[in-house]
């Protein structure tokens, strides 16, 4: 059996275009990964501090505010202190610690006084204070959702530095949705069921 010239050559362009796409593929498949590794390398914890270090927890939200400290074995790791004393769902405070102490963040925006009060954070949505065993006390000011409603600005302080006139601007942050969605609750879901 003879093949014609054309028809050869027909199928080695094929093949060729064949493997050419195969290469390019294979190529696309690992872009994300190192995309995805170099943009890992850039990002820095939050926060510092570990999970056993802190003690207490202040959330204030909508006018609200509840504190929470760690508590004994017994009844609930976490206890609500204020506005009423009790055991405090331990999967809610949890979840929000999870967020601070695991959060992952780009290197924080240059922001003037304009940019501050666009982004909401002259009059944050949420402030959570989370006190360690060494006495400082770490805030996270929450403000508006970034445009494509799937981050929130943000910025952190030592509490004793925020209360400090004529400081520079804070760092702003781009941190996850999850914050908003771990202090928007009631004190009842705070609050551990009996």
């Amino acid at each position: 059996m003879k093949l014609q010239k054309n028809t050869l050559v027909l199928m080695i362009t094929a093949l060729i275009l064949a493997i050419g796409v195969y290469f390019l593929e294979l190529q696309r498949e690992t872009l994300p990964g190192t995309i995805q590794g170099n943009n890992q390398v850039n990002q820095q914890r939050l926060f510092d501090f570990t999970l056993a270090e802190i003690t207490d927890l202040t959330i204030t939200n909508k006018g609200q505010t509840i504190e929470i400290t760690k508590g004994d074995q017994k009844t609930s790791l976490w206890q609500i202190k204020s506005p009423e004393n009790g055991p405090a769902n331990d999967a809610v405070v949890d979840f929000l610690l999870s967020l601070l102490v695991d959060s992952r963040v780009n290197s924080p925006l240059k922001v003037d006084n304009n940019q501050f009060i666009e982004y909401g954070l002259h009059a944050p949505i949420a402030t959570i204070e989370a006190k360690l065993q060494n006495q400082q006390t770490h805030q996270l000011f929450l403000g508006q959702q970034t445009f494509d409603k799937s981050s929130l600005y943000a910025y952190k302080a030592l509490k004793e530095q925020s209360q400090l006139p004529n400081q520079p601007l804070p760092q702003v942050f781009i941190v996850p949705l999850n914050f908003q969605n771990a202090v928007d609750r009631s004190l009842s879901e705070w609050k551990k069921d009996s």
